[in-house]
């Protein structure tokens, strides 16, 4: 059970990720559940192979493959030892949460990030924004206008 600040109730991890997933759809985004078996930078793009065969191709993939750095570490990924306890491996990142190869960022846990819920989401929400904020060419925000803070109340 995760104990969420902001959420109503103790939630699971599964029915945040299902949350998280209904939202990305209602965003307009196209959920595919597969299992990736290899990732394969190539110039310009990423290609992601599945273990049912299909091959899909981006020009950034985001790595959050929790406790797991195998996938990355088969692409040729740098790794280090990781600091969280139980947690062997994790994918060297900079600042931003790029990885060492170009088009792949890595965050949570993958990332070498607490194991925490909560930090693994703010780590996988800052590096997307990072990650968008650089394909726009600035900092990108969620939000049309930035509101004022009220005045101190005295």
């Amino acid at each position: 059970m995760t104990n969420l600040p902001g959420h109503p109730n103790v939630i699971t991890g599964p029915e945040l990720v299902e949350h998280g997933q209904e939202h990305a759809r209602r965003a307009g985004a196209e959920w595919v559940t597969a299992d990736v078996t290899a990732l394969d930078p190539a110039g310009q793009s990423v290609s992601l192979s599945t273990a049912d065969g299909r091959i899909f191709e981006a020009e950034q993939v985001v790595l959050t493959t929790g406790a797991s750095v195998a996938l990355a570490r088969a692409a040729g990924l740098t790794t280090r030892p990781a600091t969280e306890p139980h947690i062997k491996e994790a994918i060297v990142v900079d600042a931003q949460g790029r990885t060492s190869i170009p088009g792949v960022w890595a965050a949570g846990t993958a990332a070498g990030v607490s194991v925490h819920v909560i930090v693994t989401a703010g780590d996988g929400a800052r590096v997307v924004l990072n990650l968008i904020s650089t394909r726009k060419g600035q900092r990108h925000v969620d939000h049309d206008v930035l509101m004022q803070a009220p005045a101190a109340v005295r």
